[in-house]
């Protein structure tokens, strides 16, 4: 795990690290810079221990490219996470998890 992504956490949910708004932009920077392409994007609002997803993200990129260009796959995953986290910034009460992978191995951040 990358230490400044954890660190950005704001809580788990599980063992699932949740983010808030805008630190969630530094979150997917560090992504870029690590090639680690973000694949999708929750908001979600707590429920105690669990929690209800407000918004999902809908984009996708065809896996061909990151077989042909790794670096233009995490580019343009990560351009689209930012987009729609700036189309749905939350207040303190929601938060972000997000779905990535590094290399081709899909993965959640934890703990």
């Amino acid at each position: 795990m990358i230490e400044s992504i954890k660190a950005a956490a704001i809580r788990s949910i599980g063992d699932e690290l949740a983010f808030s708004f805008p630190q969630v932009l530094d979150v997917i920077k560090q992504c870029s810079i690590n090639d680690i392409a973000v694949l999708g994007v929750e908001v979600n609002k707590p429920r105690g221990e669990l929690f209800q997803t407000e918004y999902l993200s809908g984009y996708e990129v065809p896996n061909g490219l990151g077989i042909k260009d790794w670096k233009s796959y995490v580019q343009t995953n990560n351009s689209l996470a930012e987009t729609f986290i700036r189309q749905h910034p939350t207040d303190a009460e929601l938060f972000y998890l997000l779905a990535a992978t590094h290399g081709g191995s899909s993965f959640r951040f934890k703990q």
